[in-house]
């Protein structure tokens, strides 16, 4: 049987009637498991439960996948996946955007992620992040409402508007009639620190490796911001490097950069030459890194965040699947009563992240469960630096004033 091959007459995918989930046989069920009640505060909660159900509404073509069929459209770093984005578009879970264009009537001037576009209150004029979300990620904006709702902390991301769109066929193709997709807009940030720790995707400078004192103040910002989200109730359930934020650069630096530098442009195209779907982008704009300044940092993406219920069990596959587990959910079917302990544990792997300037503490793929268990052990023992030692004495410090 030929291999099929995906044209531009026939759909990505069988869409389901609108309003319903819309997830992949294949998608990990951390991203199944997201349920919300509604929005009201009190019920903004995760079903606990030891295997989450999927839906299995949504498929994209079996063979050859859509990286093989398209030529490579991007430089390939951790924030650039030809891959994922073509999957995101094809699943319907990201809408198809353009630099320069009016969305919710914010214009996009830069692109910074995947999914992040730099604009300006169209009001104020200040700089601001608008952030086009999952549709399977059902949580974030009601929990992005929430922490909005119930606190002003720096800490945080707090969102200031938020604005839904249609997908870019839907008046042309009956099909995704009804397929929408939400966006959140808040103040724009510095570079995440996972990026700032990967060569080749962030600017250069003299303020680069961070100063000690620069340092320690991303973790104190951490541990409070963290506490603030704990003290609501809120488990956040994707502590890392990439989620950790430094304050933007002042805001003239930020233009004189759009000024002085063009994002870089790419075509998206098949390998064999024929039209790709309309449901893909004909171009994408390469993400630009803007810097950072002087301020706090911020703990970003509530798209895994929940509100556990009283007694509730908790299994591995409520987290993202892409964050090391805590040595208690290392079994494949353990459950903790206690999530709010496995954002601990990933508070701590990027305390460690942030004092050895990039080191991931967990660096190899472990085999056994028990040997994992030991090896954590023994790298725990091991942290014997001094600021490691000076570190773990701030931090109760840090909780007890965070809690005062």
């Amino acid at each position: 049987m030929a291999p099929h091959v995906l044209r531009a007459n026939q759909p990505l995918f069988k869409l389901p009637r609108a309003g319903t989930a819309r997830l992949s046989s294949n998608t990990p069920p951390s991203r199944a498991s997201r349920h919300l009640h509604s929005t009201d505060s009190s019920r903004l909660s995760m079903r606990a439960s030891k295997t989450p159900r999927a839906t299995t509404t949504c498929r994209i073509p079996p063979s050859p996948p859509l990286f093989d069929q398209h030529l490579t459209f991007t430089h390939g770093g951790n924030y650039w996946r030809d891959t994922y984005l073509l999957e995101r578009w094809a699943w319907c879970e990201q809408p198809v955007v353009y630099l320069g264009r009016t969305y919710g009537g914010y214009e996009l001037r830069l692109r910074l992620g995947d999914w992040c576009w730099l604009t300006r209150d169209p009001v104020s004029g200040a700089h601001m992040t608008v952030k086009f979300l999952s549709r399977s990620r059902r949580n974030e904006l009601p929990m992005a409402q929430f922490v909005r709702d119930h606190s002003s902390s720096p800490y945080l991301c707090i969102i200031r508007d938020h604005f839904r769109i249609p997908h870019h066929i839907n008046s042309a193709d009956p099909r995704y009639h009804g397929v929408e997709f939400n966006a959140i807009v808040y103040p724009t940030t510095g570079t995440d620190l996972r990026r700032l720790s990967t060569p080749g995707e962030h600017i250069e400078g003299p303020d680069l490796p961070l100063t000690p004192a620069r340092r320690k103040r991303c973790v104190r910002d951490l541990v409070r911001g963290l506490v603030e989200l704990h003290d609501m109730g809120i488990v956040h359930g994707d502590i890392h490097p990439g989620n950790i934020a430094l304050p933007p650069p002042p805001g003239d630096e930020i233009e004189d950069h759009l000024a002085r530098e063009s994002p870089l442009v790419h075509e998206v195209r098949r390998k064999d030459g024929q039209p790709t779907h309309p449901a893909l982008p004909t171009h994408v704009t390469e993400p630009v890194d803007i810097g950072f300044g002087e301020g706090s940092a911020k703990i970003l993406d509530l798209g895994y965040s929940f509100r556990p219920a009283d007694g509730g069990q908790y299994s591995r596959s409520h987290f993202p699947s892409g964050t090391m587990l805590p040595p208690e959910l290392l079994d494949q079917d353990a459950t903790t009563s206690f999530p709010f302990k496995v954002d601990s544990w990933h508070l701590g792997l990027c305390i460690f992240f942030i004092l050895t300037d990039g080191v991931p503490l967990m660096q190899c793929a472990f085999g056994g469960c028990v040997y994992r268990l030991g090896e954590y052990e023994e790298r725990i023992a091991s942290l014997d630096d001094p600021e490691c030692v000076e570190m773990n004495e701030l931090i109760p410090t840090e909780l007890q004033e965070s809690r005062a």
